[in-house]
């Protein structure tokens, strides 16, 4: 957390690897040495090849290599053999010129490079996405040379082309890089405004691993203190967890490594700054967990970082009491003190250092490395580190004064036309005015003449209406009473038919459950009361998915009453392997089952009510679908065809052949078929209109030919527009009985 630009660095490389697919696309081959490449190549040229010809050679070689040297050599040879009117391969070459340069750590070589670049892009439209990338490299360039206010400026422009293009990748990686210098110069309102803008984007086009990286930077914005608080290192901790579950559930590619360890670096770092703030040992441990998740990463592939994480194992095993081996771990990193390293991870090591020699008792060398320490960290806060501060404040006073010389000349425009309407205005106004009077006298001397003429009639009318608001009053009062009663009878009926409701909705499967059973799956239920005598009924059983759909006599409480009965039977007598094989012989029960229950021994009395029913057992081998039906079709649709399933004329109750057995069929499925179960509800619905301007039924003939349409699509779109169907045809006639159809796809 200390070392932000150690985040900045991978960060942006992580953009830069992205942008670079988009810009200059690296060879398809898979080369196992440079110096092998590069010969090959090579001998290719002739004396007499066209100097476009080398050019592309050349860049070949530039952009497949990943040895800095040779990419600056041969990008140096492919613009100078490049035809000056070939503006994007140039551009193309001086990108991988500034890449090498950017990797070896020659940043101003890298700042010259891109401008050259920038000069042949120019205004022109087709450089967008190159001059983004240019900008973002030119950014982290002048980051690298301490120039922030040049780094902001850049990144603002290369924003500025990100949402032009509407290229919301690129959007998320300048966001958070903008964050992140916001965040080292202390800006924490600003950082949190490009971190929500980041969560925005990524959210809205569901970047998973930018979203992860909006979670780190906000861990960032509680810890942007110089002081450490509890309560913000909790927060912030708090924020990378959710940061590394995000991780845990994307495949991170390669190029964007060092984000996701990046992750477990700022935790090794901020569970020490709670072990140091609490002295709680467990928190020592858990930073010693996430330092063994990235140190080998580290070493081989960020020596920067390396010497932040060996910074603090070192501080761990101070705290374990342990100053010799943190002495062995700092020392490490010893190799790496170049002059060239980044002034803040100097002052990293010497500090470290320093602490273990003391723990030790050697305090010369202690001292010694101390004063390497303020050393550096006098030449990080030095005159130097910002020798470009007046960039980005000049460059914004620039853009503020011409708006605010646009926003002048338009009040001046404003002002003279103003001016110029003004006695026109006035005039209006006055003429208004006058009318406006003349109305409201004539009026007034008109309402005091009707007014004298009226008031004698009044008088007399007073009288009448005082007696009849006497009598209206007692009416008042018994209706106010009747309406009370009937009001309190009706909440008692209406919360008992609700309770019903309730009793059915818990029967009847869910939405969910059915999906869960039948994915590809939608249901339509639309009762035509409070609650319904159309019913649907599924289970599974050893292996035999079945679904029951079945339609009630009559609707609202007395279907309501059946509807419960029909589930009641169906849980009683669907329960094994072989009744889901002979859903025939289920009915059988079903029928005997209600017609029991709707007669009475002892006053002899019988019902004819019942209700009729469909069941479709799909076997566990897949490709048949075991029928049996009570007065209730079915269809199939595969590839447009329409196979009708029809049952037997017999209903789930009373009927005057009781000697009558249900029968069974099967029928073959293929994948992608589709299989629709429906109440005659559905089909003897009224709505569209005829010639002659009548409602007219449905009809089942039309519903099948609308299901062929609709079978092709999803079953998401099936659903849609079949409720979009049925509500269109309906209008604004009245829903005649309950509606129930499923759809499920093999």
């Amino acid at each position: 957390m200390n070392c932000c630009r150690r985040h900045i660095r991978h960060l942006v490389a992580a953009a830069l690897a992205v942008v670079c697919l988009w810009c200059c696309p690296m060879s398809a081959s898979a080369v196992s040495s440079d110096k092998e490449f590069v010969d090959s190549i090579l001998a290719l040229i002739t004396p007499q090849m066209p100097d476009s010809s080398k050019a592309r050679l050349y860049h070949e070689i530039a952009r497949t290599c990943n040895t800095a040297d040779i990419v600056v050599k041969y990008g140096w040879l492919a613009v100078q053999n490049y035809p000056e009117s070939d503006s994007i391969s140039r551009v193309f070459a001086y990108n991988c010129i500034m890449w090498a340069y950017q990797m070896s750590g020659k940043s101003r070589e890298a700042i010259n490079v891109a401008h050259s670049a920038l000069a042949l892009c120019g205004d022109d439209v087709k450089f967008a996405n190159s001059k983004m990338y240019i900008l973002n490299s030119l950014a982290v360039c002048y980051d690298d040379i301490n120039r922030l206010d040049s780094s902001l400026s850049c990144q603002n422009d290369a924003l500025d082309l990100a949402v032009a293009n509407n290229n919301s990748v690129f959007q998320c990686f300048i966001y958070q890089r903008l964050a992140i210098l916001s965040l080292d110069r202390r800006f924490t309102e600003l950082s949190n405004d490009f971190i929500d803008s980041l969560e925005a984007v990524s959210r809205r086009h569901n970047f998973s691993y930018h979203i992860a990286s909006a979670y780190y930077l906000r861990s960032r914005t509680f810890v942007n203190s110089p002081v450490d608080s509890l309560s913000n290192l909790l927060r912030s901790v708090d924020c990378l967890k959710k940061a590394i579950s995000v991780y845990d559930t994307i495949n991170v590619p390669n190029n964007l490594l060092s984000s996701y360890f990046n992750t477990f670096l700022s935790a090794n770092d901020l569970y020490m700054r709670l072990a140091s703030l609490t002295g709680n040992q467990a928190y020592s441990d858990t930073s010693y967990y996430y330092y063994q998740k990235c140190s080998k990463w580290y070493k081989d592939n960020g020596v920067l970082d390396y010497i932040s994480l060996q910074g603090q194992y070192a501080n761990y095993l101070l705290l374990k009491n342990r100053p010799k081996e943190a002495l062995k771990a700092i020392k490490e990193c010893e190799p790496f003190m170049e002059d060239s390293i980044h002034l803040l991870y100097k002052q990293t090591y010497y500090r470290t250092v320093a602490a273990c020699y003391h723990a030790l008792g050697n305090h010369r060398e202690a001292i010694e490395y101390s004063k390497k320490m303020v050393e550096c960290l006098l030449l990080v806060h030095g005159d130097a580190v910002s020798d470009d501060m007046s960039d980005f404040r000049a460059l914004t006073y620039a853009k503020q004064r011409k708006k605010l010389d646009e926003i002048e000349r338009q009040n001046i425009e404003l002002k003279n036309n103003l001016e110029n309407r003004h006695s026109q205005i006035i005039l209006y106004f006055t003429i208004a005015g006058l009318l406006l009077l003349m109305t409201v006298v004539a009026f007034l001397v008109r309402s005091f003449t009707m007014r004298r003429r009226t008031n004698g009639l009044l008088y007399v009318k007073n009288s009448l209406l005082s007696q009849q608001r006497e009598e209206i009053e007692v009416q008042r009062d018994v209706l106010a009473y009747q309406t009370a009663s009937l009001e309190k009878v009706n909440r008692r009926i209406m919360s008992s038919v609700n309770y019903a409701k309730r009793i059915q909705v818990a029967a009847i499967p869910s939405e969910s459950e059915m999906r869960a059973m039948f994915p590809q799956s939608f249901v339509f239920f639309c009762p035509k009361s409070v609650v319904s005598g159309d019913f649907y009924y599924i289970v599974q059983i050893e292996g035999y998915r079945v679904v029951v759909l079945a339609d009630c006599t009559g609707h609202g409480i007395p279907g309501g009453f059946l509807s419960m009965l029909g589930i009641f039977g169906l849980k009683e007598f669907l329960l094994t392997k072989e009744d889901a094989h002979n859903p025939g012989v289920v009915l059988g029960k079903m029928k005997d089952f209600v017609t029991r229950s709707l007669s009475s021994q002892e006053t002899h009395l019988t019902m004819s009510d019942g209700m009729d029913m469909t069941i479709c057992s799909f076997a566990p081998e897949g490709g048949v679908v075991r029928f049996a039906s009570a007065n209730q079709p079915a269809v199939i649709v595969s590839n447009g065809e329409v196979t009708k399933l029809v049952g037997d004329s017999i209903p789930v109750g009373k009927f005057h052949d009781e000697a009558s057995l249900f029968t069974t069929s099967e029928y073959k499925v293929s994948e992608g078929d589709m299989v629709y179960l429906f109440s005659d509800g559905v089909y003897d619905q009224i709505g569209g209109r005829n010639q002659n301007g009548k409602v007219k039924r449905l009809q089942r003939v039309n519903l099948e030919q609308y299901l062929i349409e609709i079978s092709s699509q999803s079953i998401d779109a099936q659903a849609d527009k079949f409720n979009q169907f049925v509500g269109g045809w309906r209008g604004d006639c009245e829903q005649t009985d309950d509606m129930l159809l499923i759809g499920i796809k093999v």
